[in-house]
């Protein structure tokens, strides 16, 4: 556990590998690799409002009418579908390249919290609709816009580190 503990504060904290590295510092290749990976997440989100959109035409209420008499076990089945692909493929990855260009330290701590918090709360009101209130679905929907728009600045702020910013001089 020391060795782990040393690893961590080398790399992450005290000014170590990671912290040396940086997107704009990127070889061509890899900036064109992280370019197509990036541009993948961000049409996997494309269609997955697609997606939605087909099923509920953008209408708050006509989420709530798909959620509505839904039981536990389909919310759970949702829930387990979405959930993991929203964090994992959808953000996990702009979120870790974004904590390696050369924005502030609060910019990346708040995307390093805000969208998992978001996630939360869409994932919630899932549950929310049936059990509390259908109002919850325009919570839902809020959510996702937000979620998108999110997704849209950090794929911005990270091909414009990745591309227009000038890699630091040592």
């Amino acid at each position: 556990m020391r060795i782990w503990n040393i690893y961590i504060e080398y790399n992450f904290v005290s000014g170590g590998i990671m912290n040396d590295l940086k997107l704009s510092s990127l070889t061509l290749k890899v900036k064109i690799y992280v370019t197509g990976l990036l541009t993948l997440v961000g049409l996997t989100y494309l269609m997955l409002v697609l997606h939605k959109w087909l099923d509920t035409g953008g209408w708050p209420y006509k989420v709530a009418e798909g959620f509505q008499y839904m039981e536990y076990i389909e919310l759970t089945d949702h829930v387990h579908i979405f959930f993991p692909y929203y964090w994992l493929f959808v953000f996990a990855i702009p979120i870790t390249l974004f904590m390696l260009t050369s924005f502030s330290e609060n910019i990346k701590r708040f995307f390093a919290l805000f969208p998992f918090l978001v996630i939360v709360v869409d994932s919630a009101c899932v549950y929310l609709i049936p059990y509390v209130s259908t109002g919850f679905a325009m919570l839902l929907w809020l959510t996702g816009v937000i979620l998108g728009f999110t997704l849209l600045a950090l794929l911005m702020f990270n091909f414009y580190d990745l591309w227009f910013r000038k890699a630091a001089v040592n």
